[in-house]
């Protein structure tokens, strides 16, 4: 199922249409042509019409199984899960034999986080069809969303034996693989995926991303900037090119990508993060402090934040309110070892020294690069 057909031309398909409802004209209960007109609208793209198309057929015939699949599978695709999910039950409790109608239950149970139902419907698939792709792509999607990174990898090999040219799976593969941390292979995932579907965006900022992990940065930024130019409606893309960018401290160059990604999509802290550190990068001081503040009325424990905002206060010269900000952070991770160190700082320049002693004797039991700074200020301090 590598999806790589070429599409017809829609006046083609629309042609079809019409003369198939001129045949409507004189038997208007004709469930097969009712059929073959939604299997069109649907070829169109024209979802809605398709809908309506399998709606009639119900109403002519309240128990066909493969018009409530039809109507079940459209739905799902338009985002409609709960009446998607009442026609496919409909489905499997006219045609308990039908995989595939198993298969798409299973992926509308999926959809609802309903992983025991959608686990059940699958399993039940997979006995009728034992290599049944939609079902062992969907089991693969919810193996890796609770967490059976392993179980996910195998049923993504599994299906990838029988049908290499499986872009979705190629694609999904990449991700198990990032996961696990083999960059290199998926690397070779996340290509084959994007040489399947040139169309498949997420597969390709998945590339990034795994050369970003890889630490090949100019790979990443060809790759995140190739989808810009393809989808500049692309929030993940250019958050990509904006992390390369500040990774390599072009903060000025990197503003405007992160600009992007946060006016496509709000809700992404790390793009308002980026933001911020644009800004504390050229010195606007209170803008950063301000969209710091926006981001902890949102999230009001966002470690990094947090500590960027103490940051600020530093650099304006405000310690108490920095101080505050450290000793908020050590309420939720009381070894944090910048926090610590930073209130050692602050402490000893106010002239409290027994307290910035126990901060920097709490790093410098730890075993981490902060361990090495808090030993040598120990031994200056003794």
């Amino acid at each position: 199922m590598a999806g790589n057909a070429q599409p017809r031309p829609i006046s083609q398909i629309l042609e079809e249409i019409e003369e198939l409802q001129r045949g409507l004209r004189w038997d208007k209960e004709n469930t097969e042509l009712h059929t073959k007109i939604g299997l069109l609208h649907l070829e169109a793209g024209k979802l809605i019409e398709a809908v309506e198309s399998f709606e009639t057929i119900l109403q002519i015939a309240p128990d066909d199984a493969s018009a409530y699949h039809n109507l079940g599978t459209i739905l799902l695709q338009i985002g409609d899960l709960e009446n998607a999910t009442t026609c496919l039950e409909q489905v499997v409790s006219l045609d308990p034999e039908l995989s595939l109608g198993w298969a798409k239950l299973g992926q509308a149970y999926y959809l609802q986080t309903q992983w025991e139902q959608a686990d059940e419907s699958l399993q039940q698939a997979l006995s009728l069809e034992p290599d049944l792709t939609e079902a062992l792509y969907t089991l693969a999607e919810l193996r890796f969303a609770q967490g059976h990174i392993e179980e996910a990898k195998q049923v993504a090999e599994t299906l990838l034996q029988q049908d290499p040219e499986y872009a979705a799976m190629q694609s999904l593969y990449g991700t198990i693989l990032m996961y696990q941390g083999e960059w290199e292979l998926a690397i070779q995932a996340y290509q084959k995926a994007y040489q399947l579907n040139p169309e498949d965006y997420d597969a390709q900022c998945g590339l990034g991303q795994c050369h970003v992990f890889a630490g090949q940065w100019e790979e990443a930024y060809q790759v995140f900037a190739e989808v810009c130019i393809k989808d500049d409606a692309n929030p993940t893309a250019w958050l990509g090119v904006a992390q390369v960018l500040a990774h390599q401290e072009r903060w000025e160059e990197a503003l405007t990508p992160f600009l992007n990604a946060f006016s496509l999509a709000p809700e992404n802290t790390e793009a308002h993060l980026g933001i911020v550190q644009c800004l504390v990068a050229r010195k606007h001081f209170d803008e950063a402090k301000d969209e710091c503040l926006a981001i902890l009325t949102k999230e009001p424990t966002h470690q990094q934040t947090l500590l960027l905002l103490a940051q600020i206060y530093e650099a304006i010269e405000q310690n108490q309110q920095a101080q505050s900000i450290y000793e908020q952070i050590l309420l939720d991770s009381p070894t944090h070892p910048l926090a610590h160190l930073t209130l050692g700082r602050l402490t000893a320049q106010a002239g409290h020294k027994e307290e910035a002693l126990a901060h920097i004797q709490q790093v410098a039991a730890q075993e981490n690069d902060y361990a090495t700074i808090a030993r040598q200020w120990l031994e200056e301090m003794s």
